[in-house]
């Protein structure tokens, strides 16, 4: 049996202390075009009173990616940061709240949609990860990863899949699955027509920086070019999520705090997709780093030159170092496995010495 409507996550939109900022920030780094939709509701007080907020729409070509909008009064009072809300799509958003508040401070209210159609809910989880239900006519900005710069997946970021398991599955019907090909815990999130649609991953507080949210992921042609565009643009590079084959993503921060993912575009599409959000080329760039390090090793092989090999090494650790984790036959985490980590990484590095002083 097919249900009415295939729930996905279908929109997200930024709340910011400063649109002109924000504006600013995601043009340079996923070249969007932003626009001035008009007024929009949002909540002004905890007596669910609404306000008329600035709304900006942010679209690539023709197509609308996202919203950007004025932090609502409430927010500021409450010195929330600036955050990504991503939007999911249910048939019968009365059923879910109903639902959802068998759950203690679950739901804050049901409201109009910033974008004129259709009803919404902002929704919290157990564990206080907060999301967006809506119902109305259909809208999906989520892309296929065809285009640099669309939304193209979601993944709530928590301290344990258990304590929030229960309601996914009893308030929406959602299937979690382990996701065993992913180095960590992870779960993999499956709707009532049982499509694949987010990911649930536990991370680490350091990146979490203590809390739990749901993150939208924009495609990018390189996690490496485009961690140098953000940080260009004031931006910041959290964490690269890269630790398995099926899940390359980056957290990253804008300039104004509010984080949001990226996910690097299927080679399959990267003809297809236009410019690079990175303001380079699709076309393959000549890798003469990768070059140089082979012929280093041919060199250290035939030449007998020790200290070749002590310079690969300091190449090779710096970015565990910097990324927080290390692979060396199996997958180490600096704070999940802090003896394990540091016994490789120190090898390395007292590896290197050795031998360039040899």
């Amino acid at each position: 049996m097919r249900h009415k409507r295939d729930s996905n996550f279908v929109w997200a939109d930024l709340s910011t202390y400063s649109t002109t900022k924000a504006s600013s920030f995601y043009t340079q780094v996923f070249d969007w075009n932003i626009y001035d939709q008009g007024k929009a509701k949002a909540l002004k007080d905890d007596r669910f009173d609404m306000e008329e907020v600035s709304y900006h729409f942010a679209s690539i070509d023709k197509d609308t990616i996202a919203g950007i909008f004025d932090m609502p009064h409430f927010f500021q009072k409450i010195k929330m940061p600036s955050f990504w809300m991503s939007y999911l799509s249910v048939d019968n958003i009365i059923e879910v709240v109903n639902k959802a508040r068998s759950f203690e401070g679950s739901v804050i209210d049901i409201e109009p949609t910033p974008f004129g159609q259709g009803t919404m809910a902002l929704i919290r989880d157990p564990l206080g990860a907060g999301f967006t239900v809506y119902e109305g006519p259909s809208i999906d900005s989520k892309g296929d990863g065809s285009k640099l710069g669309k939304m193209v997946w979601n993944e709530l970021f928590t301290e344990s899949i258990e304590k929030v398991s229960e309601f996914y599955t009893q308030v929406f019907g959602f299937k979690l699955v382990a996701d065993n090909n992913f180095v960590g815990r992870r779960a993999k999130v499956y709707n009532l027509n049982d499509q694949e649609i987010a990911g649930i991953q536990e991370v680490k507080e350091s990146i979490r920086t203590n809390k739990v949210y749901w993150i939208p992921f924009f495609s990018v042609n390189s996690i490496e070019d485009f961690i140098k565009t953000v940080e260009k643009a004031n931006g910041e590079f959290i964490a690269n999520l890269s630790n398995s084959d099926s899940f390359n993503n980056a957290i990253m921060y804008d300039d104004q705090g509010a984080a949001f993912g990226v996910s690097e575009i299927s080679p399959q599409y990267s003809k297809k997709a236009g410019n690079s959000p990175t303001g380079q080329s699709n076309q393959s760039s000549f890798k003469w780093k990768s070059i140089l390090a082979i012929l280093l090793i041919w060199l250290a092989v035939f030449v007998d030159f020790q200290w070749v090999w002590g310079v690969l090494f300091i190449i090779w650790v710096y970015p565990d170092i910097k990324k927080g984790n290390t692979y060396f036959v199996e997958y180490l985490d600096r704070e999940v496995n802090p003896v394990e980590y540091w016994i490789i990484v120190l090898s390395w590095i007292l590896m290197s010495v050795y031998l360039i002083l040899l």
